[in-house]
């Protein structure tokens, strides 16, 4: 169930309208397109990642992906590997911020349905510098937002665990009794981020942020599952973050 016009239209703004359609189908007829995922997948999949394809065309593509997502998440969990190499590609393309929001929003769709959390840290150990780069240089607020939101639908990676997969030190008795450093602007000012906590203490300062801004009630619920998410994950390790998220209730 492709639109024939998206695949066989050699006019951009009428790929653009299809790819535009289908997105809307998938999103209203969730139940009628789930037995069609895995066709509808193919073509969303290889219109997105060829390179003559226009960026719009590209953006609607991967916005189609994420409502697939949300629709027959399940369908897609054999490709979720394929499908964040392809996002992670388009994350880092800095001449497009469409392909970029489209790829975020997606890359949060895909794991909140497919159930792929952790494991995108995990398999792509560059994912994680690439959403806190994004999230250092964005200046739009939604999209900084969406960037907080995706950070927690993908889980709370062990730091010592992601500096292992960065190359880091490999000695699991490394001495890390010493003082935590929790202070965001002197880990915001480390260029090369090096501490255990620096991650961590990131993203839950951003999100007691959207806590304390009145202006950003309906994302609050979202806010507070994403740092219980990581305090059950982080355990003993988020204990430091109490007071911080404590005066923001």
């Amino acid at each position: 169930m492709s639109h024939p016009t998206l695949t066989l239209s050699d006019g951009s703004k009428q790929k653009e309208e299809s790819a535009q359609l289908l997105c809307l189908l998938i999103g209203a007829a969730a139940s009628l397109v789930k037995s069609y995922a895995p066709t509808i997948l193919t073509v969303l999949v290889r219109i997105a990642s060829h390179p003559d394809t226009p960026i719009p065309v590209v953006a609607h593509c991967v916005t189609g992906v994420g409502e697939l997502a949300r629709a027959a998440g399940e369908e897609l969990v054999p490709e979720v590997d394929n499908l964040v190499t392809l996002l992670i590609s388009m994350l880092g393309d800095q001449a497009s911020a469409i392909k970029r929001n489209a790829a975020l929003k997606t890359l949060g769709l895909l794991a909140s349905n497919s159930g792929a959390v952790i494991k995108p840290f995990v398999d792509h150990p560059q994912l994680l510098a690439i959403l806190f780069r994004m999230l250092r240089t964005e200046t739009n607020q939604p999209t900084r937002l969406e960037i907080i939101r995706t950070i927690g639908m993908l889980g709370a990676l062990d730091p010592f665990k992601h500096k292992l997969l960065q190359g880091g030190t490999d000695d699991p008795n490394t001495d890390t009794s010493g003082p935590r450093v929790t202070d965001i602007t002197l880990l915001m000012n480390i260029s090369t981020p090096s501490n255990d906590d620096y991650y961590q203490t990131v993203v839950v300062h951003s999100l007691v942020g959207v806590l304390n801004d009145p202006t950003m009630k309906e994302l609050h619920y979202e806010a507070i599952q994403a740092v219980m998410l990581i305090f059950r994950a982080q355990q003993l390790r988020s204990v430091s973050f109490l007071p911080q998220v404590r005066f923001a209730f």
